[in-house]
This record gives C-alpha cells, structure tokens and sequence, in this order.
C-alpha cells in the first residue's frame, strides 16, 4: 500500500511538473492596494518558538520597495515587507473592531504572498 502511494505521489509530482513547465503556466498575481486588510505574521525571535500569530491589519501606504505600512484597530502603524502579509478575504470584517486581539481559526487557509515579489 505504502508503494502503490509513493507511485501514485510521484505521477501527480510529474505532472505537476510538466504543468508548471510546459509554457502555459501563468503565476497568479495578487493585488494588494491601499485600504485592503491583510493577515500579518509576525517574526519570531526565538527559532525554538513555533507557535505564530496571525493578526488583521490595514494598508495605508505601499512603497514601491514592496514595503507596506500597515494600522491596527488602536491606529498604531508598523513597517513591514509584504512577503510577511497575506490578503484577507472575511466577509464579515468589521474595521471598527480590536483586530490585534483576533485569531483566525486553526483551519482558515491563507495564500502566500511571496510569489508576487
């Protein structure tokens, strides 16, 4: 069972491959702007810590470096890279709220971000 998995793993693996490489594989470019609400991950400073948090923040400001300044709830505002972001796409977002005390759930999938830049 273990090899008729590896077999079947290493077709998708090919032909994954030969989409990606063939020529008419387009990347998706996501586009942020000024206003959107993003996920912020923040950077540990401990390698050994492997919990992260994600928090909702919003763009007021893009430099062309691909720098984003980014507001919480409370109007402080951070300096970031936007490899450190992804966009946030809840319906229900209320930008009145404290979006620094929010947690996504465990099983909310977020798309990176780095293959924009």
């Amino acid at each position: 069972m273990a090899m008729e998995n590896l077999s079947i793993a290493q077709h998708q693996d090919t032909l994954w491959y030969a989409h990606t490489r063939g020529g008419n594989y387009k990347l998706k470019v996501r586009q942020i702007d000024v206003g959107d609400f993003v996920f912020f991950q923040r950077q540990s400073n401990d390698t050994l810590d492997i919990s992260s948090s994600h928090i909702i923040l919003k763009i007021k400001a893009i430099k062309p470096s691909g720098v984003l300044e980014l507001q919480g709830a409370d109007e402080r505002t951070i300096w970031d890279h936007s490899k450190n972001c992804a966009p946030c796409h809840l319906l229900n977002l209320d930008p009145t709220i404290i979006m620094l005390t929010w947690t996504p759930p465990f099983d909310y999938l977020c798309q990176s971000m780095s293959e924009d830049i």
